[in-house]
């Protein structure tokens, strides 16, 4: 039997309390997760690690999470968010995106269409 690739993501958010539930979440069910705790460190990352999936925070300091993307943009993203209507604005359509705050069932469901439609 083949074993399926475990995917790599790219957690990238300004607050570690959320960094650390997400990585434990998505540990847990079988993903390879990598983390940054902003743009700067989201780029190191990306040259370290091959990534399949970044999952970005919307609004951070320094460099949002739609720059970031732009930025990044041979990797699919997924965005998460408490301000869907700014993030629309600010991507130009509606992203693939989670909800703020979600659920480790919606979390997980998000990840899987994203990286379904990679």
């Amino acid at each position: 039997m083949r074993r399926a690739k475990r995917c790599t993501i790219l957690v990238v958010d300004d607050g570690s309390p959320l960094r650390f539930i997400v990585r434990r979440i998505l540990e847990g069910s079988g993903y390879i997760v990598k983390e940054a705790g902003g743009g700067k460190a989201a780029f190191v990352a990306a040259a370290k690690w091959p990534i399949d999936l970044l999952l970005t925070d919307f609004m951070m300091p320094g460099m949002h999470g739609v720059e970031l993307a732009q930025r990044l943009s041979k990797i699919p993203t997924l965005f998460m968010t408490g301000n869907p209507i700014a993030l629309k604005a600010a991507y130009g359509k509606m992203p693939p995106m989670v909800m703020k705050p979600f659920t480790k069932e919606q979390l997980l469901e998000a990840v899987s269409r994203a990286l379904k439609h990679s």
